[in-house]
């Protein structure tokens, strides 16, 4: 099974802890590596990773399930790993959501992994602005 991070991610064939024990622990870690040297939270912020869910999900309703919208649109859909790598590169983000990103559009060649991809950064969300309230 294909790893992210050391998980197990198969967008292909998603597991059935994927969208939940996976995903927390992605929170779990893009919250603990955002904190700076003084404790504060400055990278991966709510805001910033809701920038990226998003575009994820406009995407995606773009794209729906049909593999032809997919394979027009593939290349500036891409086009989200190098804003993702420009985020990194301006210290808004940390080396493991941009990672993070980079494997998982690894594994996306059709609507359905583009998909699963989309609702495992949606939970990922949902107990991400658990850990960032706090």
């Amino acid at each position: 099974m294909p790893k992210v991070l050391g998980l197990e991610v198969d967008l292909h064939q998603p597991h059935r802890d994927l969208f939940c024990t996976t995903a927390k622990t992605f929170a779990e870690l893009f919250d603990s590596r955002g904190v700076d040297d003084r404790g504060q939270k400055t990278k991966n912020t709510r805001t910033q990773m809701r920038g990226f869910y998003d575009e994820i999900v406009s995407w995606n309703d773009k794209i729906g399930i049909d593999d032809e919208v997919y394979k027009v649109n593939e290349a500036l859909l891409r086009m989200f790993l190098a804003k993702v790598a420009y985020s990194e590169g301006r210290k808004h983000v940390t080396k493991e959501v941009q990672s993070f990103m980079v494997d998982c559009f690894q594994q996306i060649d059709n609507a359905e992994s583009f998909n699963n991809f989309r609702l495992l950064f949606e939970a990922i969300m949902g107990y991400y602005a658990g850990y960032r309230s706090k």
